[in-house]
């Protein structure tokens, strides 16, 4: 969860096969920050038997909050 006007960093994800080891994996998706709201990213990882994995990540964008005056 980010306020809005947070910065984003995309952490990107990792994949590792039995068989060919450490894999590339695409993130598709994108995060406005500028913008309230729930954004996914999926990462898309294949192996050289094109045995296909996702995951998902979601980033949720909420209003900033101010805190109440003492009284």
């Amino acid at each position: 969860t980010l306020a809005v006007g947070d910065p984003y960093t995309e952490p990107g994800a990792t994949a590792l096969d039995d068989i060919s080891g450490a894999i590339p994996v695409a993130a598709t998706g994108s995060v406005d920050t500028a913008t309230l709201g729930d954004y996914t990213i999926t990462y898309t990882a294949a192996d050289a038997a094109t045995n296909v994995a996702t995951a998902t990540r979601t980033i949720h964008i909420e209003a900033t909050v101010p805190p109440e005056p003492a009284p």
